[in-house]
This record gives C-alpha cells, sequence and structure tokens, in this order.
C-alpha cells in the first residue's frame, strides 16, 4: 500500500517564503526612504522658519501668553 499523503517538493515551500521576505523588505525600504525624505523635508522647513518674528511667538507661547495648543480638543494626538 502506498501512503496517501505526497511529499511536497522543495520548490513549492521556500518559494512562498522566498516571496513574503521580498516583499517584506522591498516595502520596508520603501517606507524608510518616505521617512528619510520627508524628515529632510521638515528639516529645510523648520530651518527656514527661524526668523525673529517666530522667536517671538514661540517665547509669547512659553510665557504663557497663548494657551497650549496640546491642550485643545482638536489635537487627539495628545489623548
Amino acid at each position: 500500500m502506498q501512503p496517501i499523503v505526497k511529499a511536497i517538493p522543495v520548490t513549492q515551500r521556500i518559494v512562498p517564503v522566498l516571496l513574503t521576505v521580498g516583499s517584506a523588505t522591498v516595502v520596508g525600504g520603501y517606507v524608510r526612504s518616505q521617512l528619510n525624505k520627508q524628515s529632510r523635508t521638515f528639516d529645510r522647513t523648520f530651518s527656514q522658519y527661524n526668523t525673529a518674528k517666530s522667536e517671538q511667538v514661540r517665547a509669547q507661547t512659553f510665557d504663557g501668553k497663548v494657551p497650549d495648543p496640546r491642550t485643545s480638543v482638536f489635537n487627539i494626538l495628545g489623548w
């Protein structure tokens, strides 16, 4: 009598693993490149924003003359 369960060829076991690892690597690389790009954009934007007027507004905020935006109802990230 022959066994009912047949041996699965090695390629049928390895190919799905390789596809999964390859896909995860590509997606991870893309996300990393986008995060680096966004970080450079923010750095460039903030470096241009440092003016005398922006420093004055920042000082007023820290002195308590302007309400803290982190306590706003619209700040859902601070909940």
